[in-house]
């Protein structure tokens, strides 16, 4: 018989298992500037850091690129280090003292490395920075939109910006007599830029909140003074249509008549718009509804007038495209309340909506004798 060959086994030390080998350092070691901070971040009392800090803000605007760059990257590493444990005044006091001085940095790569430090800022004290941010507008420098650009493309702060934006714009104190509320005026430029920066994220998460965004600029349609605040609300939906892709309804907004018209008409404008919606969007009508609902029962009078007409119209949808039995009725409800409002734009719509409810009504006896609008 045929001796097999012996096998060639490898020889494991002590019970056979794997033992880990050391691994060489491979790459280039970190620069010595940075070597530098790491150590004095390790050792340096908490009270001092304010101080260093403080010491290395006016770096930026060295006149030597490279010394300016080693002083930025170091006040952006001691951020990175220290931020969690940063009081909210200490942010706001950094941040503050960022965007009143980025703008006159001189080299474009230096205010790059000191927008990245709000970035850093941003994801510990997040509320903070995005008032200061919203402090500075709505006439937003250069600088400050970078900010926010540079903020918008950290997936864990986009989320955050949204939100942040929207519920400015939905709950904040909005303008009055003819006064824009700044803060609100601020938060709708933001959102505009928002929707421009060049991230494929940002398609994604307006597509995922289409409706609540959609409605949310109806709502601030409905309180928007005119002038310029109108022109860059209309701007900012512009460009939200275009970051989803919509661009048939963006076409058609384009014509709109937004900036041309007085106050007393934008629920027409409103209108006009939510029947684009349902038009396009027929399937998410009933998630445009549970949007608009809470806003029936606000004490602006603008929300109350964005929320009726927005119903009014996608009661009018049902006559081409169905409307499910349970959202037909709840809209109703709500236009039958609205009819007493003490809004004279708000009872119009309202009393629009129940003419829609004829017009669907007529609608269903067309398509089923005998049965007319089953609630």
């Amino acid at each position: 018989a045929d001796v097999p060959a012996e096998e060639h086994v490898i020889a494991l030390p002590g019970n056979g298992g794997l033992v880990a080998e050391s691994l060489e350092p491979r790459g280039d070691p970190s620069p010595p500037s940075q070597q530098l901070i790491a150590t004095l971040v390790a050792h340096l009392p908490a009270s001092a850091t304010p101080a260093l800090i403080q010491h290395l803000m006016p770096s930026m605007h060295d006149a030597d690129s490279h010394a300016a760059l080693t002083g930025v990257d170091a006040l952006y590493l001691i951020l990175q280090s220290c931020c969690e444990k940063m009081t909210q005044e200490g942010a706001a006091n950094i941040v503050c003292t960022i965007f009143a001085e980025v703008e006159k940095v001189r080299h474009s790569s230096v205010r790059q490395l000191v927008l990245s430090c709000i970035k850093v800022l941003a994801l510990y004290s997040f509320d903070t920075v995005v008032e200061e941010l919203l402090h500075t507008g709505p006439d937003f420098n250069t600088s400050v939109m970078g900010a926010l650009q540079v903020m918008a493309k950290e997936k864990t702060l986009l989320g955050k910006l949204l939100n942040h934006l929207t519920a400015t714009l939905n709950y904040a104190e909005p303008d009055s007599n003819q006064r824009p509320n700044r803060k609100v005026w601020a938060a709708t430029v933001a959102l505009g830029h928002l929707f421009t920066v060049n991230d494929s994220s940002i398609g994604v998460v307006v597509k995922k909140f289409f409706s609540q965004l959609f409605g949310t600029f109806l709502l601030r349609i409905g309180t928007t003074p005119e002038g310029l605040a109108a022109q860059q609300t209309a701007g900012a939906f512009m460009n939200f249509l275009h970051a989803s892709q919509n661009d048939s309804m963006a076409m058609a907004l384009e014509g709109n008549r937004l900036a041309k018209v007085t106050k007393e008409f934008y629920d027409e404008v409103i209108s006009e718009l939510t029947s684009l919606y349902c038009r396009h969007q027929p399937r998410k009508r009933e998630t445009l509804l549970q949007f608009m609902q809470p806003f029936f029962a606000v004490q602006n009078s603008g929300h109350r007038v964005a929320a009726v007409t927005t119903l009014s119209q996608l009661l009018l949808s049902g006559t081409e495209m169905a409307l499910d039995g349970k959202v037909l009725e709840a809209t109703l409800e709500c236009i039958v309340l609205a009819v007493d409002d003490s809004e004279v734009t708000v009872r119009k719509q309202a009393l629009r909506g129940l003419g829609n409810v004829a017009a669907l009504w007529q609608s269903c006896l067309q398509d089923a004798p005998g049965q007319g609008i089953a609630t």
